[in-house]
């Protein structure tokens, strides 16, 4: 059909305000009006496909059904309009901007035409029916049934109204997630109240949070809530959630929306030196998807793996030129097994593999170098380096390879970067000094003796 055969009045410009949702609300939201409709088949009928996004690329989106009126104006049931706001934006009350577009369908029995166009495009402001959540100041993630292995979800200094969001970043193995990691998100109430094995949860509102069923692997989505009957009944159990995907995330939670993200910090590339894959496995990472480096364990041959899953992998080997890499070329030598700096330019496809001798503590300690340095020593998996060192207040630091500058790991103590900032040692004293290369983020702690 084309395009200019329907002619559709849209009520949703941008930053067009739907009126306030109430659950008494009787009135139907009006979203447009049909103007002209014609060289229609006969015993053909429009039928409409009308997606609320929460953005302008609907990454995540939902189908409201609509009707069109005897006064051709179409229209949306406000319950509808209310489920499809909660499953893409969440449950918080707070007014949000939600996208629309609709595909329109000249229908008849089994014979379907799509006009041409897109129809209904805007945005609108929705303030949604008040669900009266209550929040609490602490949450922790269920793993399993024993509480000692619950963990605290993270916090700003903001109270819960302020700042309702809580996170928990970790270094998700590939053993971790291959059978799923488990999680559900109980209230500090409950976890206060629990024994030392937490295998029910009282009868009330919200007493555990997980998934809808159908969504437990999912990477965001809507948490759901424990639901009880005004006799005490629990009515609904939500699924437990699954994370089947190894990776450095941060597992980000907002319980005024009601809402969960899995935000991966890193993309990450394998250096497998066979043809599997496993938490052994070398790994560099990056931020952009383009420039990865890392420290790595490696055999006397290795290739580029752009997945822990090596049978569904692209492996990328030793391109034509010197420092090059191509998909499907044969495996860039070390030499010998040792410890290296590996760093890839998949823009450029290039490499460059630099064989470390050594990880030293430089800093205004020790002139930065120039009055000597302070080793430090790795375990036999190389991913745990140690040192003891005596410093002054206000000494600054950063952790050098093969006395040079090329290869240096600075930054923040839980999120080193090559290149990264200096860091700073706030009270004088004698210090275990343990460098973190096993888990990404790279970290350092500072454990006085």
């Amino acid at each position: 059909m084309k395009a200019e055969d329907l002619v559709i009045e849209n009520r949703l410009a941008d930053a067009y305000d739907i009126p306030a949702l109430t659950a008494a609300q009787t009135e139907n939201v009006v979203i447009g009006k049909i103007t002209e409709c014609k060289n229609m088949p006969a015993g053909f009928q429009l039928d409409f496909e009308f997606l609320l996004g929460k953005d302008a690329e609907f990454s995540r989106a939902a189908e409201v059904p609509v009707t069109v009126a005897e006064d051709s104006t179409i229209v949306v049931k406000v319950a509808d309009l209310e489920a499809a706001f909660v499953n893409v934006l969440g449950k918080s009350a707070k007014t949000k901007q939600a996208f629309f577009k609709a595909n329109v369908y000249a229908v008849k029995d089994l014979s379907v035409v799509r006009y041409n166009a897109l129809y209904l495009e805007g945005s609108a402001n929705i303030t949604p029916i008040d669900l009266g959540i209550e929040l609490e100041n602490a949450y922790y993630i269920l793993v399993d049934q024993r509480k000692n292995n619950c963990i605290a979800l993270n916090h700003s200094a903001l109270t819960v109204d302020e700042d309702p969001v809580f996170t928990y970043t970790h270094d998700f193995t590939i053993k971790e997630t291959s059978k799923g990691w488990s999680w559900r998100i109980i209230p500090a109430s409950v976890y206060d109240a629990a024994g030392t094995l937490i295998t029910t949860f009282p009868a009330v509102k919200d007493a555990v949070f997980g998934t809808p069923e159908g969504e437990e692997s999912l990477l965001a989505g809507i948490l759901r809530g424990q639901e009880v009957s005004a006799d005490g009944d629990v009515t609904y159990t939500p699924a437990t959630g699954s994370l089947t995907t190894p990776g450095v995330y941060t597992f980000t939670i907002n319980m005024e929306s009601q809402t969960f993200e899995f935000v991966p910090l890193f993309k990450l590339l394998y250096l497998p030196g066979s043809s599997s894959i496993s938490d052994a496995t070398g790994r560099i990472f990056s931020t952009d998807g383009i420039y990865y480096s890392g420290l790595a364990r490696l055999g006397s041959k290795f290739n580029i793996a752009d997945s822990y899953d090596y049978g569904r992998a692209n492996i990328f080997g030793l391109g034509a030129e010197d420092g090059s890499i191509a998909l499907g070329g044969a495996e860039i030598t070390t030499g010998k097994t040792g410890f290296y700096f590996v760093s890839v330019d998949m823009a450029a496809m290039k490499y460059t593999l630099v064989a470390v001798s050594d990880l030293a503590i430089v800093g205004t300690l020790n002139e930065w170098g120039e009055a000597g340095k302070v080793e430090l020593s790795h375990s036999s998996d190389f991913k745990t380096w140690t040192a003891t060192v005596d410093f002054a207040a206000g000494d600054k630091f950063k952790i050098r390879a093969n006395d040079a500058w090329d290869i240096n790991l600075g930054g923040s103590f839980d999120n080193l970067s090559f290149g990264g900032a200096d860091m700073l040692v706030e009270e004088g004293g004698t210090y275990k000094v343990t460098l973190n290369l096993g888990t990404l983020p790279y970290s350092i702690t500072l454990e006085k003796q």
